[in-house]
Parts: structure tokens; C-alpha cells; sequence
């Protein structure tokens, strides 16, 4: 008998189909991947989560057979594993990578009687830091294995190696080689180590690192052209490394980097790493990998320098011991064989002038390839080292067998460069030649040159001493760089003239003290040798004009001492114009020209001194008036002592009155020319000396500059102007307008004392916009980026800037507009007489207008009568000072008279 629901079997049906539909819910709703698959391997289900990730509709899924869902190339990976896992019916686990989408995934298979059900999904995140990591890792420990290296190898070439090998057996990459960028033609970069799969890659490439060969084109050339690490991950996307692509693929390589080597900011050679895949370079270890090149760079700077030093002592070693234990002609040879091996050269000679034979030369040691050769004579103007007739070393580091082709000597050597140095005297007097010859250029012509400078002492020592047994004398007596008489001979010969002086005919000894004119500039710009070949050249000028009877001498640095008998001070101030003439074309050394002029100071004896300090000691006095005055020469008088004197005391006085702090600013108020509301003041120094009373500024501010104090003085009163101005705040006076400050030019020289300004205002509390630095417009212009960075710098701290003396200087609207300037102020020597000469009204009225166009202000001083006031107003200027409103007063009296009031103008100016 039946009754009503469900018979068993129709439960148990129903059962499973619920269980089926949740199933097939929670797999729809996996969060990760999850496929079917029958035993042909075609899918029989698979989730959303699934399709998306294999980026295909699921429709288009169902019945496919597993490997053309994904790619051919994964059936390799994965179909071991499934069948694995269907033959066993155990579970098992895989990586795999699909390079049709660029993703790796991770997959759990597990079997089931029907085929496999597949868990799956990216990993490509993780992959990606266990990437990094293992770079990383690699790029750090081949950096710490290539350091152990810097320390151990024994030479370049061993260094050299070992980077390679470690490079390709702890740095992974496949391939590895180095090489020095050298200095010929061709400027071919020579391989001097390799390791790993070359495969013949580089036996057929010449590397070279120049612009204009196709050759250099490649990021070897580029590493060491720009000195900068060049990394490229795919090769192919690199068109100038087209002409080597082919050859690159087919042996494997996908990406390199070329590391530049450096000496200083100078590259001397390359190291290339090559990879055998297209993953880009990681941050991190193209960090390392530049480190590694820093690193081996410094090592093989190291051992260059070690080695070189080496080959130079061994070669001065040996040259000294043969001073005494060898004939003349075995010195000689001895010292022309270690100099070849000393500096690399192919050949070189040591030759003596033939004073019988002007310009002409034999040789005393020649040697070529190692050996000595025979002796030979020459002419000096048509060989080699003719540029040693008018300087004492020459260098030609390249194109040597062009520029000398009719040269026997240079073409059998096939010599490519050439550094010489000229054999001279102690008193410079050329005694004979060295020169070395090089078939391809050296790495380091600076090395070269220095250390024949050793060798050329030694050989024009053993010259002079074999042709001259006073040598020692003559060194004590002589200037080692011009040859000229030094201090010590200058002074015995004007002792003995002084001496000499009573009981002769002659009754005037001219004494005359020469400085070079900014002569500081060559050796701070050019460097000391240049400075010293400029001497020379100077030197050989004067001596050219010195007459029979006249001495000329250098005390040292830049300064030549004259003396001459003559009877009246005519001849004198004659002399030192025929010296002067000397300076009238420029000295061209070492391919530039350098223009001098010189100050030029006169002493008489006995009017001027009987004694050589007292006659040295006043024309140095002569001298500096002559400097103080542009040049020129000037003959001395009993009263510029004592102007020095006075000069040196007043410098005293104020150094001690601005550290005492018993200096004083005064303000001058400036006034609006339409309304005559005051719009500010300038803040003026001021000095009164106990004993000497009022100094003026036209005095002490010179001085100041002169002894290199306006940084301090402009710190002071910059002080002292804050600190009032803070005082009338605590006191309720508020300036209206700003407060100008002078600048001094020496405040803009070089890194600006002046980055102190902001700080001193911000410590009396005062706003910067409160102040108003004045610049001159001389002072602006002898540096103009200087002073255009200098006062962008301060208009950005909020200090107003304006150019002061305006219309006196040199300045162009170019570079006007180029300066942070917000006015302009109009120098008095206009006004004083604008109202009477029309050159200085139009002077006055173009500032205006220019002013006006550029959004300037104008600030007319010096303004002393209502007519030039009314006429400045009609002209469109602003403001005014002068002594039409006010002189320069203390501060409590500047309150009195202008803060106190609402309106301090006076009266005549508000009609």
C-alpha cells in the first residue's frame, strides 16, 4: 500500500541534485580558477573565476581540449603532471608559465574517476619579487666578489679578468669582456679580457668609441663617450646595435649593459656585461652594477698609478746610481734608457745644442726599441722638437707622422705622438733637448710629461755641470723659472752701485719696482705652469730691452725689480715707458694669448734713499699709487709715506672702531614726489673717531674694500638696522615704506656672504619686505650671473632689491631684465645739474621712462632745491632724498622728525 510523497528512490534522487546545484554554486563562486577535465583532457566545466583568467569566453571553453585552451607550449609542462595524477590517483602539484599571456600559474590537480578536477591561479606577483630578490642577490654578491678581486689581483690585466669570470659564473651573465678606450685615430676600444659564450662574437668587431664611425655607435662607445651606464634590456629594440643584432641573437644574447670605467670624470675604458634573456634591469641592481664599475675603476686606477710609480722609481733609481758609478757618455745613455722604459716610448734622445751651430743639435744618447742607436745631428726648427725653441716642454699627442712626414725619424717608427722638453740652465740659458717618440699615443700624456720633467732636470744638471763648475753659484744667484737675477744678486749689485754712487760721475741711481696687473687671474685660471711659461715669456721681453749698465731681476711671483744710472729723472720715467712698451702685445703661450699690463714704481738715489731696503721699500710705495690709479708707472714723493702711514692708521682705527661696536647709522628720508608722504629712508654709516672726529665715507669705505672688510661691515649694519627697526615696532613707530641698505660688490663675489641676511632679520624679528638692499650698478656688473643668482636668491627670502647709482655703470636692458629688481635709483652727478645741461636731463628723463616700461620705481637723490623736485615729479619720478628733506640723522632724531607725525613732509611739497 503506497502512500502519499516521495518514494526512497525519488529522495535519493532528489538529494543528489541538490547536492549537485550547491556543488556547482560554491565552484561558480571560487574565488580562484577551478576547471574539469575527461580523460581526452576536454573540459567539462569550468567556472568564471577560470575563463577570466584564461581570458576566453567559457562557452567557447567547453569541450576544448585543455592544451588549445591554453598553448601548445604548456602540454609539455602540464601533461606529465595530469597524467601523473590519473594514473597514480593521487593529487600533485605545478608551476608553469604561459608566455602567450605573460603570466605564471600555479595549478593543484587532483584525479577523480571521471578525469581531474584542476585548482588553479597567477602567481606571477610572487614570481615577480622572487625575481627581484634572486637579482638582487646575484647583482650584490658578484659586486662583494669583484671588491675581493680589487684587492687581490696583481695587475690591470689580472683585474680585468677576474671581473669577467666572476661576472659570468656568480653574475649569471653569459657572456663578458673589457677593454681601454684608446686615444689614436681611430679611437678603438681595445678588448683586454672576455669570458663566458663569446663563440667567436667578438673575434671580428672592432669596438670603437667614436661619434663619427659606425663603429661607435654601440653602447660601448656610448658608455664611454658619456661616461653613463647604458642598459639595454632587449637588444633589439636598440637601433644603432643593429650591425651586431644578428650575430648577438644567434648566439643567445637578449639585453647587456656597458659600464663606462672613470678616472675622475675622465672614462678610460668600458666593461660589458651580456644576458640570454629580455627582462628589464632591476632598479636596485642597476644601482650595484654601476657601484661594481666605480669600484673597479678605482682599482685599476690604483695599480696603473702603483705601477707607474714603480717604473718611474726603478728609472730614477738607476739614473741616479749612474751619476756617479758611469763615464759622462754612460750617464747619459743609461738615463735615455730608463727614460724610454720609464714613460712606454718607442724611441728617444737626449741631444746638446751646438752653440758653434745656432738651431742646430747632436745627439748624446738616442735610443729606439729598447737599444741604444747611433748618435746623429739635426736641425732643431725642421724636426720634431722645434716647438722647444720658443717653449721649455712641448707635447704633440696625436698625428704626428702627418704633421712631419718628410721626418725619417717619425715615419720609421710610424710615431704617432711626441713629448719633448727643452734642456735649460740655471738662469735659462737652453743648453740642449730630450724628446721621446710613441707609435701609439699614451693613456696619460699628464705622466709623460712630469716624469720627463725629472729626467730633463737631471740631464740639464749633468749639462751644466760638465759646462760650468760655478753652477751652484749661479743657482744661488738666478731665478729658477725666468733665469733672470734673483733677490740676493739684485741686492749685492744695487748695495755696490749705492757704494759706488758718491765718489762717480753719475749722480742718479733709478731704481724701479714692476707688479703684474692681475697676473693672479692666469694662475688661478690656467694653473702655475701656464703662469710660469707667461713669466718666461715676459721675462724674455724685458731682458730683450735692458740695455748695457742696466740690471734687471725677479723678487719672485710677478714682480721685477730695474735699476739704471741716469742723469735726470727724464730718463727714468723713459725707462719705465720702454718696459711698459714691452706689454703692448699680447704673450701668446701654449696656443693662447694673454694680455698684461703692469704697475710700475720710481725711486731716485740718494733723493729717495742711499740704502737698497729704503729705495726698495719706497718704490713698492710708488708702485701701488701707480696700481690705485689703473697702472701706468709712478715716480715716488716724500708725502705718499705719508699718505701710507695715514692710510694704514685710519685702516686700524676702523677695524678696531666696527669689532668695538662704535660705528653708527644714520637715516636720510625718502619722500612720495606727488604727495610728500614719506615712503622710507636709507641707512647710511657713519664714524666718528675719538681723536679724528668725523671721518667720511669717502675715506674709511675705501679702505674698508681695500683690506677685504665690507662682508663684515655689511653684516653689521644690516644688524643694526634690524635692531632698530625692531626697537620702533616695541616702541609703536612703524616706518612706512622700506629701509635701504648699501651692498658693497665685495658681498656678491663668489658663494654670497649675503645667505646670512634672511637669518639676521628673522632674529630681531623684522620682515625681510621691510628692507631695501641697494646694489651699485659697477658692482652688479663685474660678475653678472654671480649677481643675478645672489639676488634672486634674496628677492626670494622677500628683501626688495634696487640698483643704486643707476646710470653710471655698464648695464644692458638684456641684462636688466634678467636681474629681480624692483627700482632704480637715479645717481645725484644727473640731478645736480639737470636743470642746466640737457645731457644730464636726458640722461635723467630716458632712466624714467625706462623705468616706466619695465614696472620699475625711481628713486631721485641728492635732490636739493623744489625746482629740480617739481621738474623730477613732472618727468614721472616717484620718490626723492636729499637735503631738500632731510640729511642723514641718528636714529632717536630721524624718530623725532618723521615717525612722530602723520605728515613729515614739508610744507611746500603738498601745494
Amino acid at each position: 500500500m503506497g502512500t502519499d510523497g516521495d518514494t526512497p528512490d525519488t529522495v535519493g534522487t532528489g538529494t543528489q541534485q541538490r547536492l549537485h546545484r550547491q556543488l556547482n554554486g560554491a565552484l561558480e563562486q571560487m574565488p580562484h580558477g577551478f576547471y574539469l577535465l575527461d580523460r581526452d583532457w576536454r573540459i567539462t566545466f569550468i567556472n568564471p573565476v577560470a575563463a577570466a583568467l584564461l581570458r576566453k569566453p567559457r562557452d567557447h571553453l567547453l569541450g576544448v581540449r585543455i592544451w588549445d585552451a591554453l598553448a601548445a607550449t604548456s602540454r609539455e609542462h602540464l601533461e606529465p603532471v595530469f597524467q601523473e595524477a590519473l594514473t597514480q590517483q593521487a593529487p600533485r602539484h605545478c608551476e608553469f608559465y604561459l608566455d602567450t599571456m605573460d603570466t605564471w600559474f600555479e595549478s593543484h590537480v587532483y584525479p577523480s574517476a571521471d578525469g581531474l578536477g584542476v585548482y588553479f591561479q597567477t602567481i606571477s606577483e610572487r614570481k615577480r619579487r622572487e625575481h627581484e630578490l634572486q637579482v638582487t642577490n646575484r647583482a650584490l654578491n658578484l659586486l662583494s666578489r669583484c671588491n675581493e678581486a680589487v684587492i687581490h689581483a696583481e695587475g690591470e690585466a689580472e683585474l680585468l679578468q677576474r671581473v669577467c669570470d666572476l661576472a659570468v659564473d656568480i653574475g649569471g651573465y653569459v657572456m663578458a669582456w673589457a677593454g681601454y678606450a684608446r686615444p689614436d685615430d681611430y679611437r678603438l676600444i681595445e678588448q683586454l679580457a672576455r669570458a663566458g659564450r663569446d663563440e667567436g662574437y667578438l673575434k671580428n668587431i672592432r669596438f670603437s668609441w667614436s661619434d663619427e664611425r659606425p663603429e661607435g655607435q654601440g653602447p660601448a662607445g656610448i658608455a664611454i663617450r658619456s661616461g653613463e651606464a647604458v642598459f639595454l634590456a632587449d637588444i633589439r629594440k636598440h637601433r644603432p646595435f643593429r650591425p651586431w643584432l644578428g650575430r648577438a641573437r644567434r648566439r643567445g644574447y637578449g639585453g647587456l649593459v656597458g659600464l663606462p670605467l672613470k678616472d675622475g670624470d675622465r672614462p678610460f675604458g668600458v666593461l660589458m656585461l651580456y644576458k640570454n634573456h629580455t627582462q628589464p634591469f632591476l632598479p636596485e641592481e642597476q644601482r650595484l652594477l654601476m657601484d661594481l664599475s666605480a669600484d673597479v675603476a678605482f682599482g685599476l686606477r690604483a695599480r696603473r698609478l702603483q705601477a707607474r710609480e714603480r717604473r718611474l722609481q726603478q728609472a730614477v733609481i738607476r739614473t741616479s746610481a749612474a751619476v756617479s758609478a758611469q763615464s759622462d757618455t754612460r750617464f747619459f745613455e743609461q738615463m735615455a734608457l730608463n727614460m724610454t722604459a720609464a714613460v712606454g716610448a718607442d724611441a728617444g734622445m737626449l741631444a746638446r745644442l751646438n752653440p758653434e751651430r745656432p738651431g742646430s743639435a747632436s745627439t748624446i744618447a738616442a735610443v729606439s726599441d729598447g737599444r741604444l742607436a747611433p748618435n746623429f745631428s739635426f736641425e732643431v726648427h725642421t724636426s720634431v722638437c722645434q716647438g722647444l725653441l720658443d717653449v721649455p716642454e712641448d707635447l704633440i699627442p696625436n698625428g704626428l707622422m702627418e704633421q712631419f712626414a718628410e721626418s725619417h725619424t717619425v715615419q720609421s717608427h710610424n710615431a704617432q705622438s711626441y713629448a719633448g722638453q727643452r734642456l735649460s740652465g740655471a738662469d735659462g740659458t737652453p743648453l740642449g733637448l730630450l724628446a721621446v717618440l710613441f707609435s701609439t699615443p699614451p693613456e696619460d700624456p699628464g705622466f709623460v710629461q712630469s716624469t720627463l720633467r725629472i729626467f730633463a732636470a737631471g740631464a740639464a744638471a749633468e749639462l751644466e755641470r760638465q759646462a760650468d763648475a760655478t753652477r751652484i753659484q749661479h743657482l744661488a744667484y738666478r731665478d729658477a723659472t725666468t733665469g733672470l737675477p734673483n733677490r740676493a744678486l739684485f741686492q749685492e749689485r744695487l748695495n755696490q752701485e749705492l757704494a759706488d754712487l758718491p765718489g762717480s760721475h753719475q749722480k742718479i741711481l733709478a731704481v724701479l719696482f714692476m707688479d703684474l696687473n692681475r697676473f693672479k687671474e692666469i694662475n688661478d685660471s690656467q694653473g702655475h705652469l701656464t703662469g710660469d711659461l707667461v713669466l718666461q715669456a715676459i721675462a724674455s721681453r724685458f731682458r730683450a730691452r735692458v740695455r748695457r749698465g742696466e740690471t734687471l731681476a725677479r723678487l719672485g711671483g710677478d714682480e721685477f725689480v730695474f735699476m739704471a744710472p741716469v742723469q735726470h729723472t727724464d730718463e727714468a720715467t723713459a725707462f719705465a715707458n720702454r718696459l711698459l712698451a714691452t706689454l703692448a702685445e699680447p704673450v701668446r703661450v701654449a696656443g693662447q694669448m694673454f694680455s698684461l699690463d703692469a704697475s710700475i714704481g720710481i725711486a731716485l738715489a740718494p733723493d729717495h734713499g742711499t740704502t737698497a731696503d729704503a729705495l726698495l721699500q719706497h718704490t713698492d710705495i710708488a708702485m701701488y699709487q701707480a696700481k690705485a690709479h689703473g697702472g701706468g708707472h709712478c715716480l715716488f714723493r716724500p708725502a705718499m709715506a705719508r699718505d701710507i702711514a695715514e692710510r694704514v692708521d685710519l685702516a686700524k682705527r676702523f677695524a678696531e672702531a666696527l669689532r668695538g661696536d662704535r660705528l653708527e647709522v644714520h637715516y636720510q628720508p625718502q619722500v612720495d614726489l606727488a604727495t610728500g608722504a614719506l615712503t622710507g629712508a636709507e641707512a647710511l654709516l657713519r664714524w666718528h673717531d675719538p681723536q679724528l672726529g668725523w671721518i667720511s665715507p669717502g675715506r674709511f669705505i675705501p679702505i674698508a674694500e681695500e683690506r677685504r672688510m665690507m662682508n663684515e661691515v655689511g653684516h653689521w649694519v644690516l644688524d643694526r638696522v634690524c635692531r632698530q627697526l625692531a626697537q620702533w615696532q616695541d616702541a609703536g613707530l612703524r616706518i612706512r615704506g622700506r629701509v635701504a641698505v648699501n651692498i658693497s660688490a665685495q658681498q656678491l663675489e663668489g658663494r654670497s656672504p649675503m645667505d646670512r641676511f634672511p637669518t639676521i632679520a628673522r632674529d630681531h624679528g623684522v620682515e625681510p619686505a621691510q628692507l631695501s638692499l641697494e646694489l651699485t650698478e659697477t658692482g652688479i656688473m663685474r660678475d653678472p650671473a654671480q649677481a643675478a643668482s645672489t639676488m634672486q636668491s634674496l628677492t626670494d627670502a622677500g628683501f626688495a632689491i634696487c640698483i643704486d647709482d643707476f646710470g653710471t655703470g655698464y648695464s644692458s636692458l638684456a641684462y636688466l631684465k634678467r636681474f629681480p629688481v624692483q627700482g632704480l635709483k637715479i645717481d645725484l652727478s644727473f640731478i645736480r645739474d639737470m636743470l642746466e645741461d640737457s645731457n644730464d636731463h636726458t640722461i635723467v628723463n630716458t632712466i624714467i621712462a625706462m623705468a616706466r616700461i619695465m614696472d620699475l620705481q625711481t628713486v631721485a637723490e641728492g635732490v636739493e632745491t623744489e625746482q629740480q623736485a617739481l621738474h623730477l615729479r613732472e618727468l614721472g619720478c616717484e620718490q626723492a632724498q636729499g637735503y631738500l628733506y632731510g640729511r642723514p640723522v641718528p636714529a632717536d632724531e630721524f624718530a623725532r622728525q618723521w615717525l612722530a607725525t602723520a605728515s613729515p613732509a614739508p610744507q611746500q611739497l603738498r601745494r
